[in-house]
């Protein structure tokens, strides 16, 4: 922004005509006339005129606007996207926490299973369960072992 000097205006010009031709009273209302003149010319003079604003209209005002909008619906879609990303995660982990307890559940039960297998199966292969089933197929108890020896060559 440029100040620029005024020099004497027209004003001041008249101002020194006048002043020869009337008394002192009207002589104090043109000096504050011409003071005030004066002082909104200074005022006018520091502001920028609109042909040095360069390129600047309205339309691109409008798109700075409108660029600012578009900056703002971007941000929100990425936060929307986001959210949903990570909402999307929560259940996917959620899901995933209730499969691994039901997983847990299940290995569980087959523990137990397993437990009253083996349970079962020492109780069938017990010595005196083997006796008794044998007895009942027809076979006798044995009252020495006797062992054959295969001598080598």
């Amino acid at each position: 922004m440029a100040i620029r000097e005024l020099g004497p205006t027209p004003a001041h010009k008249a101002n020194s005509r006048t002043n020869s031709r009337t008394n002192s009273r009207t002589n104090s209302r043109t000096n504050s006339r011409v003071d005030r003149k004066v002082s909104r010319a200074r005022r006018l003079a520091l502001v920028t005129p609109l042909s040095n604003l360069g390129n600047l209209t309205l339309a691109s005002l409008t798109d700075e606007k409108r660029d600012s909008k578009n900056f703002v619906m971007i941000c929100v879609s990425i936060a929307t996207a986001g959210l949903m990303a990570m909402f999307m995660l929560n259940i996917a982990l959620t899901e995933g926490a209730f499969t691994v307890r039901a997983l847990k559940l299940e290995v569980i039960e087959m523990r137990e299973l397993r437990q009253a297998a083996q349970t079962e199966l020492a109780h069938i292969s017990s010595p005196d369960r083997l006796a008794r089933s044998a007895e009942m197929l027809g076979m006798v108890a044995s009252g020495s072992p006797r062992f054959i020896e295969i001598q080598d060559r």
